[in-house]
């Protein structure tokens, strides 16, 4: 009971704010076709010279920035990295190398099935030799 009382209430609060936020409680508006009292202008406080100076190639703030793509980059294994030749946020093309993995674990794991491979062709071999001598 007090978590459907909870809830309930949470919804009205809720409910409350969408209709504050949508301007449903303000009674100072405007009417669809009418502008209301316009602001009066400005008066100009002071003046100053227009000059020509050089400015600042740069400008140096603080902030975030994000790139408009964004791109997800994986390995089809698992390797450890032993070199990455760019910086975060440098440029790219396509078909660069982004970070080269250590692949001797790999390799010792191709070369061992190609020589089981190997054995294997070599059976393949003694068994048909045994079946041809069978057949004779």
């Amino acid at each position: 009971m007090k978590r459907i009382l909870s809830v309930s209430v949470g919804v009205a609060v809720l409910g409350v704010l969408v209709l504050w936020g949508g301007g449903f409680f303000t009674r100072a508006t405007i009417a669809p076709g009418h502008l209301g009292p316009a602001p009066p202008a400005p008066e100009p406080t002071r003046t100053a010279e227009a000059s020509r100076e050089k400015l600042p190639v740069h400008y140096e703030a603080v902030g975030t920035v994000a790139s408009r793509v964004r791109s997800e980059v994986a390995s089809q294994v698992t390797a450890r990295i032993v070199e990455l030749p760019f910086e975060a946020g440098e440029r790219v093309a396509a078909k660069d190398v982004l970070a080269r993995l250590d692949d001797r674990e790999l390799a010792a794991r191709l070369a061992q099935a190609r020589q089981a491979a190997a054995a294997a062709d070599a059976e393949r071999r003694a068994a048909e030799g045994s079946l041809g001598a069978a057949r004779a």
